[in-house]
């Protein structure tokens, strides 16, 4: 089937690279702005903040590569965002949990941060499973791919903001963990998507 891109090959490329630089802006423009609303609200409303404004600044990017039956723009972002928002909540809440007992450990919380994102992609997975439906192959495949695809680019993010630099709770550690985690995210995902849609009927759409 043919993409926006024109072929597999470059929507693979495509896709990889719109997802890491999505990444890592969404986690500038979320953490960034969610900083200064966390001293007015609860911190589980700025969680959900962060989660919509990460989803809908990716998801935005994200969806220029997307294939040519599958709508871009509002829709694909609007379903990353909520999607986001409540990956992010389940994960961090999820992730907790694991660090009760080793706070301050880099790699035990770059393990929940695995967490996070595998919970991230698989609500991300689903709501984006609603733009997906009728226009790609089995796109409920989509929902499990979505959540291994990000749990192990979040990992792999983290150990790389960790090895890097000792951490990802700075600005330059979450551009880290955007663009490395986002590369393998992308790769895995755009292989995935790229499948889906090739082999959806002619007559869908």
């Amino acid at each position: 089937m043919p993409t926006r891109t024109g072929s597999p090959s470059r929507f693979w490329v495509r896709w990889m690279v719109l997802t890491a630089v999505g990444l890592a802006a969404g986690f500038a423009a979320g953490f960034g702005l969610g900083a200064p609303t966390e001293a007015i609200v609860g911190m589980m409303i700025v969680i959900a903040v962060i989660g919509a404004i990460l989803g809908g600044v990716s998801g935005a990017i994200q969806s220029f590569a997307l294939p040519a039956r599958v709508p871009r723009g509002v829709a694909w972002a609007l379903a990353t965002a909520a999607g986001m928002a409540i990956g992010l909540s389940v994960g961090t809440v999820g992730s907790e949990q694991l660090l009760r007992f080793q706070k301050g450990n880099p790699f035990q919380e770059a393990l929940a941060i695995a967490v996070i994102g595998a919970a991230c992609g698989a609500c991300v997975g689903l709501a984006q499973f609603w733009v997906l439906r009728g226009r790609v192959a089995a796109p409920g495949l989509w929902v499990p791919a979505s959540a291994l695809a990000s749990g192990l680019g979040f990992l792999a993010g983290g150990l790389a903001a960790v090895g890097l630099v000792g951490g990802f709770r700075s600005l330059i550690g979450l551009a880290i963990m955007g663009v490395v985690g986002g590369i393998l995210t992308g790769a895995f995902g755009g292989i995935v998507l790229g499948r889906l849609a090739s082999t959806a009927p002619a007559a869908q759409g």
